[in-house]
């Protein structure tokens, strides 16, 4: 794995070194620009793709040849990869503005390698959602073209472009189910977070400083999006690996006092109706507080809560499951009281959530990272507590469940899933037929028959799959897949 240390602050060269790796550099941009569109935005509001880009240098094959407008070197329409992106952009931790980004033409703008590399990850994004057949290729096109990209400086802009970009190859590769890859991507992205000291909003040397009643702009709201992404991002992978603690937390973020305010709606940003409000610590002052959940909270000030509880909840069930062995671990004052402490928060988010609609992916997302807390904040008791045991049981059966209210038409499914079936199906093998009764055996084998559609889109649906065929021949429940 390459190291995760490096210079990413940016190289003390003169602008002329600098102009002349950019062309040398342009060559191998043109070769894998070949399938990332150029970007306009058309006067009506629609965002689309328009022809390849053309190049000089390379030899063109003759499939670049056959190329038409608005279709990609490989033969397949960009507007239909943007489309599909634009509709998953959330599955892939996407924070930057559309409209924004791709009325960026980085053809144009050679000094913007930042740009380049965010394309070339959306493309490799686009590609993976349409299971197009040159992904492996591309692939390679772009982690080559990202470990030669030199460093970006201290641009706020270009830094936030290059999280976005680190992001959403940490996502690409968490889908394809290689973590230490995701891990790696994600890791760049708290460079570039610590670079442009994110996290610290009232000291920040060489970077502008919030004061209390300042109206917020939206390029403060990106760096807020920003900051939260990279926190979603390090959770989704500290769950995955099952480990204690995010990057984030080893490179010393949330050791901080974090002063990043939770995000609001993008438009509030724009018309100025934003003010900083100063904060000592936005994790601990969440932590401490039994409420923090509120009916009035926007869909993006809700979901960051929610990711922040779940990660809360998380770190509770590492230290209590590494140390299961131990039977005086759950006698321990402090466990019980965070135990408590935490079920409180589940408690308070559960009478506020927004109630289950059928076909509503982002409805469905929320209730499945609840569900995802629920199962992690009980399953390290519940071989020590009926009530804890009760309550995962019924947490993994409703886990299942929002499978059969995920549209067929779905193209991919969001990390949240995949997490909490995953999470779901490890604690069917510890399941008698007396705890699944045969209304239950019902809802396992509908959430098998919907899991299973999505079997070829992610390794991690195949799993759960295979976990609950096992599960269900237990009980010699027959099967009839799709």
């Amino acid at each position: 794995m390459p190291p995760l240390s490096r210079n990413l602050v940016g190289d003390t060269e003169d602008e002329r070194e600098l102009k002349n790796r950019m062309r040398k550099m342009e060559r191998r941009i043109k070769e894998m620009e070949k399938g990332i569109s150029k970007v306009t935005q058309v006067a009506a509001g629609d965002i689309v793709l328009s022809h390849p880009y053309s190049s000089d240098e390379a030899e063109p094959s003759a499939q670049a040849n056959s190329a038409t407008p608005g279709q990609t070197s490989d033969g397949i329409d960009s507007r239909s990869l943007l489309r599909a992106f634009l509709k998953n952009k959330a599955a892939f931790g996407f924070f930057l503005d559309p409209h924004a980004v791709f009325a960026t033409d980085p053809a144009l703008s050679p000094q913007r390698p930042s740009s380049r590399i965010l394309f070339g990850a959306l493309r490799l994004c686009a590609a993976l959602i349409t299971a197009a057949p040159n992904l492996s290729e591309l692939e390679k096109l772009v982690i080559h073209e990202r470990q030669t990209t030199p460093n970006i400086g201290r641009n706020d802009q270009l830094v936030l472009e290059d999280i976005q970009a680190e992001i959403m190859l940490s996502r690409f590769y968490f889908y394809t189910d290689r973590h230490v890859d995701a891990s790696y991507h994600c890791s760049k992205a708290v460079a570039l977070a610590t670079t442009l000291q994110l996290g610290n909003w009232t000291n920040r040397p060489g970077f502008r400083v919030f004061r209390a009643g300042e109206t917020l702009s939206s390029t403060d709201g990106d760096q807020i999006y920003a900051f939260w992404a990279i926190i979603e991002a390090d959770e989704i992978n500290a769950i995955a690996q099952r480990r204690l603690h995010g990057l984030t937390r080893a490179c010393g973020i949330p050791k901080c006092n974090v002063q990043v305010p939770f995000p609001v709606t993008r438009l509030n940003y724009a018309e100025g109706k934003v003010s900083h409000v100063l904060i000592r610590d936005t994790f601990l002052e969440f932590e401490q507080n039994p409420s923090p959940f509120e009916s009035e909270d926007c869909v993006e000030t809700f979901e960051t809560k929610l990711m922040l509880l779940l990660a809360l909840v998380h770190t509770f069930f590492i230290v209590t499951t590494t140390r299961a062995h131990d039977p005086k671990i759950f006698q321990s004052e402090d466990i019980l009281t965070r135990y408590k402490k935490l079920n409180i928060q589940v408690e308070n988010i559960l009478q506020i959530m927004p109630a289950l609609r059928q076909a509503d992916i982002q409805n469905l997302r929320q209730h499945s990272l609840l569900i995802l807390c629920v199962l992690h904040l009980h399953m390290p008791l519940m071989d020590h507590n009926p009530v804890a045991k009760r309550r995962v049981i019924d947490a993994a059966l409703r886990s299942f469940d929002l499978a059969c209210l995920i549209p067929k038409s779905t193209s991919f499914l969001d990390a949240s899933f995949l997490l909490t079936w995953t999470t779901a199906a490890s604690v069917l093998p510890s399941l008698t037929l007396k705890e699944i009764c045969e209304p239950n055996i019902r809802r396992l084998r509908a959430g098998l028959q919907s899991i299973a559609r999505f079997r070829k889109m992610c390794p991690q649906a195949e799993v759960v799959a295979s976990e609950l065929v096992t599960t269900l021949a237990r009980f010699n429940v027959a099967l009839d897949l799709p």
